[in-house]
C-alpha cells in the first residue's frame, strides 16, 4: 500500500473499522503529532478519544478513554479553577488599580478587555450559576490546530503547540491558491507562511487566536446598557464637557432599576427610586468625548448625593462593548466633595466617548447631583 492507501484506511469509522478488523484487516492510526495527533505529546492527554475508543473497540479492548475535562473556568480571576467571592475581589482590585494580577479567565464576555461590564457577568454568575451565557471561543482547543505541507514541491515544515497558539518553523514552501466560493460551512482559520518572495529559513508564533460568535446566536443575551444614544461629538478647544444640557440619563427596566433625571445649568441630578441589582442598572452619562491617543486631560467635577452611598464614575466607549478607559470608585455624601485627576489616552483616538456615572446597586430611594464636569487638555 502506499502512504495514501494507508492514510484512507486509517480515516475509516467505526463501522468500518470493525468490519475491517472483522475481516482480519489490521487498521491503523498514523499519529505524526500534528494534524493526524491522536494523542497531544505536550499536554499528555488524548486528543481524540472517540476515534482511539472506536480502534480500541475493534480490537476487543475494555479500555475506555475518558475526555478530558477543560480547566478553564469563566470568571475565574484568581486561577484557582472555582467561582467565588474570592474571584470577585480580584477582579475589583484589579479595576480599582489594587494589583496587576489578573487571570485571563476573568474577561467573561471575551472581548479581549477587563472591565466593569465582567464583574457585572461575575457576580450575576456566582448568585444565578447557569443564568450568564459566555461566549465560546471557537479557537480555545490546541488539539482542533492542524499544519499541512505540500512536500512534493520540496517544502519542509514543522508546527509545535506552545501556550495559546502554535509555532510554525519553515525552511521552504511555495505555493499559490485562489479562493472563489461565496460560502464555505468549512471555513478554517489559515495562516500562509509560504511563497515566492519569502525569506526562508523563518519561524513564526501565532498566540491567542480567537474566533467569538458574538451575533445569530440563541443563546441569552448579555444583559448590558445596549440603548444609550448617541450624540454629536463636542467640538471646543477648551472644556470638551461645556454643554451640561448634553447629559442624559438611563435606566434597566428589565432589571426593574427606575430613576428620574433632571438637566441642571451645570449638570444633571438622579433620583433613583430603585437601583436595580447591579451598578451599570442606573447611568447618568456625557457621551460624545472625542479622546485623541497619547493626550493628557485634565477631568473634574463636584459631586454629592442626599445620603452616603458609594457610586462609581468611568470614562468609557459610548457603544457596545462599551470599555473602559477609565474608572475610579467615588463615596458620595451629604456634603459636596470636588473630584479632580489627570488621565492620558493611551487607547486610539475615539470620538465616541462618555463620562458614566453609575447609580445602580445601592439601597433606593437616593438623589445624586454632579456638577462641574470638565475635562481638558493639559498637554
Amino acid at each position: 500500500l502506499s502512504r495514501h492507501d494507508r492514510f484512507f484506511i486509517s480515516c475509516l469509522d467505526k463501522g468500518d473499522t470493525l468490519t475491517c478488523t472483522k475481516n482480519g484487516m489490521g487498521c491503523i492510526w498514523w499519529d505524526n503529532g500534528a494534524q493526524y495527533k491522536i494523542y497531544n505529546r505536550r499536554t499528555l492527554k488524548v486528543s481524540q478519544p472517540g476515534l482511539l475508543n472506536a480502534m480500541l473497540e475493534a480490537s476487543g479492548s475494555e479500555v475506555t478513554v475518558t475526555p478530558s475535562t477543560p480547566t478553564a473556568v469563566a470568571g475565574d480571576a484568581n486561577g484557582d479553577g472555582k467561582l467565588d467571592s474570592a474571584d470577585v475581589k480580584q477582579l475589583q482590585n484589579y479595576l480599582h488599580k489594587r494589583t496587576t494580577s489578573i487571570s485571563i479567565n476573568a474577561d467573561m464576555n471575551k472581548d479581549s478587555k477587563i472591565n466593569i461590564y465582567d464583574l457585572v457577568l461575575l457576580k450575576k454568575a456566582i448568585l444565578n450559576p447557569g443564568s450568564v451565557s459566555v461566549p465560546e471561543n471557537l479557537c480555545a482547543n490546541e488539539d482542533n490546530w492542524n499544519s499541512w505541507t505540500d512536500t512534493s514541491e520540496g517544502a519542509e515544515a514543522e508546527m509545535n503547540y506552545v501556550d495559546n497558539g502554535v509555532s510554525m518553523q519553515v525552511q521552504h514552501y511555495t505555493d499559490t491558491f485562489e479562493y472563489t466560493s461565496k460560502t464555505d460551512k468549512l471555513c478554517r482559520v489559515g495562516f500562509n507562511l509560504g511563497g515566492d518572495g519569502v525569506n526562508v529559513p523563518f519561524k513564526a508564533t501565532v498566540t491567542n487566536l480567537m474566533l467569538v460568535k458574538v451575533t445569530g446566536s440563541s443563546s441569552a443575551k448579555t444583559e448590558t446598557p445596549s440603548e444609550q444614544p448617541t450624540e454629536t461629538p463636542v467640538s471646543t478647544d477648551t472644556n470638551l464637557t461645556a454643554d451640561a444640557s448634553n447629559f442624559t440619563g438611563w435606566a434597566y427596566e428589565d432589571g426593574r432599576a427606575s430613576a428620574t433625571f433632571k438637566t441642571l445649568s451645570n449638570g444633571i441630578q438622579i433620583a433613583v427610586t430603585n437601583s436595580g441589582s447591579e451598578e451599570w442598572h442606573v447611568q447618568g452619562s456625557y457621551p460624545g468625548i472625542t479622546l485623541e491617543k497619547g493626550v493628557t486631560y485634565e477631568i473634574s467635577f463636584d459631586y454629592q448625593a442626599d445620603k452616603a452611598v458609594d457610586l462609581g464614575y468611568h470614562i468609557q466607549q459610548n457603544y457596545d462593548p462599551y470599555g473602559q478607559y477609565l474608572y475610579e470608585p467615588l463615596s458620595f455624601t451629604a456634603e459636596k466633595q470636588h473630584y479632580s485627576t489627570e488621565f492620558t489616552m493611551t487607547e486610539a483616538t475615539d470620538d465616541n466617548v462618555a463620562c458614566v456615572f453609575s447609580c445602580g446597586g445601592v439601597q433606593a430611594p437616593v438623589t445624586v447631583t454632579i456638577t462641574n464636569l470638565t475635562i481638558k487638555k493639559s498637554s
